[in-house]
């Protein structure tokens, strides 16, 4: 047996190594395309801005100040249907009730700003990002309805036409 390796072996195996490493794959997984990295940074800062915005509503000082106005009309008697009507109350309890009123709307718009406006505004960049897969278009549905996406003026696409578009983007992609 010969250890001697010819010439003609040598530039054969060289010009046959493309072809067998093309067989292989790539040895180092390919980055996420810009569609792929964009998708996943608003997710995540949707996600973020989402927990916030659940967070402050469950247990924040909008809350605590509903708590407290919702408090003050069951001390006071007032029923969910005639909040909007003091006629019946006496000037003290009157005032009370219209001090917690205010208190619960300066809070509102307080935590409208913070945290649910952010979280829609996040939600409709997401909605605007095309779906780089069929499980990020089934978020983006998910989140349409969520946050009732479909009914805003602020929103500048019609909702069912940009997954319509990410659908058909997608369209014989499940295997490849």
């Amino acid at each position: 047996m010969s250890t001697r390796t010819s010439r003609r072996a040598i530039l054969g195996a060289l010009a046959a190594a493309p072809a067998v490493a093309a067989l292989a794959g790539p040895a180092i997984a390919a980055p996420p395309t810009s569609g792929r990295t964009l998708w996943d940074r608003r997710l995540h800062e949707y996600r973020r801005l989402q927990a916030l915005d659940d967070a402050s509503n469950a247990f924040g000082p909008y809350s605590l100040a509903k708590e407290e106005y919702d408090l003050v009309c069951l001390r006071l008697g007032v029923p969910d249907t005639a909040r909007w009507s003091s006629e019946s109350l006496s000037e003290a309890d009157r005032k009370e009730f219209h001090e917690a009123g205010r208190t619960m709307d300066r809070k509102c718009d307080v935590y409208m700003d913070a945290y649910y406006c952010p979280a829609q505004d996040a939600a409709i960049a997401l909605l605007l990002t095309p779906a780089p897969d069929l499980e990020a278009a089934l978020t983006k549905i998910a989140i349409i309805k969520q946050h009732d996406l479909h009914t805003l003026t602020r929103v500048p696409r019609d909702c069912f036409e940009v997954v319509a578009e990410d659908m058909a983007r997608l369209r014989g992609r499940a295997f490849a």
